[in-house]
């Protein structure tokens, strides 16, 4: 399946970020970002390729930072230790949510 430009949706960021995750086994993307086990949290696994790639196609940027900075506005944490290190997690925000 080929990944289908979302960019001017008017969803708020957490519901675009929901929407990716949820896509991204569908379109193979998975190996770049998706949803740790469990569902609570998510891990971009290859920052480049989501950058240039992924970001553009849901959120009208391709900066790192500039999405880091939104999910933190958003009110997500960074995974600081152990097996999900690097991944994000807000205590509303699951794999089983819609």
């Amino acid at each position: 399946a080929q990944l289908v430009d979302k960019s001017d949706s008017t969803l708020p960021f957490p519901f675009k970020l929901h929407q990716l995750l949820q896509e991204a086994e569908v379109y193979q993307i998975d190996h770049i970002i998706s949803w740790l086990p469990g569902g609570g949290s998510f891990k971009i696994h290859d920052p480049e390729a989501f950058s240039a790639f992924i970001m553009p196609k849901y959120f009208k940027q391709s900066k790192i930072k500039s999405f880091t900075r939104q999910l933190y506005v958003y009110g997500f944490s960074k995974i600081s230790s152990g097996p999900n290190m690097g991944g994000f997690f807000h205590v509303n925000f699951r794999r089983e949510d819609q």
